[in-house]
């Protein structure tokens, strides 16, 4: 009979989505592998200034970045065709879709990234075009990654966001 309740139990875990399987697995090092994989730094799809491999100025990729490496992670967001204005995934991410939270602040945002949890930074910008990037689990002053008008694998929050203060979404 216990074998019985063993099996209910697999069932069970594996009638959660993908992504709840994966958060309840995952750890610092899957973040970075997703950062690595994707590559934002060298990764031709993500360089700014184009669209598929043709000349267009001002055109940046951070939400396509974060895309991917959340894809790596089991997560996903919403992307059209030619993709998603950060400012409408950000919109997203507040209204707590798919189990994502504000942190509390960006000391909380790190820890939360250092205890395996997938971790942006973002901003709004109602005046345009708003960024994302994702928080390394790195201890020490908080890193990111991201893809925009410059595209770094790791780098300081202010060489992502300068002097804007960013929110923070946390998935659970």
């Amino acid at each position: 009979m216990n074998w019985l309740l063993a099996g209910a139990a697999l069932l069970g875990l594996a009638a959660l989505s993908k992504g709840k399987v994966m958060a309840l697995m995952r750890k610092p090092v899957d973040i970075l592998n997703a950062v690595a994989d994707v590559d934002p730094q060298y990764n031709p799809v993500l360089q700014p200034g184009q669209i598929n491999g043709q000349p267009s100025p001002g055109a940046t990729w951070c939400g396509k970045a974060i895309m991917l490496i959340l894809a790596k992670l089991g997560l996903g967001i919403p992307w059209g065709e030619y993709g998603t204005l950060i400012n409408t995934i950000i919109e997203w991410l507040d209204a707590g879709n798919d189990g994502w939270f504000p942190a509390i602040n960006a000391a909380d945002a790190q820890a939360q990234a250092l205890a395996g949890k997938v971790v942006l930074a973002t901003y709004y910008n109602p005046g345009g075009h708003g960024h994302a990037a994702i928080v390394l689990p790195i201890a020490g002053p908080m890193q990111i990654a991201q893809a925009g008008k410059t595209n770094f694998n790791q780098g300081s929050l202010a060489k992502g966001f300068g002097n804007i203060q960013p929110i923070f979404y946390v998935h659970d």
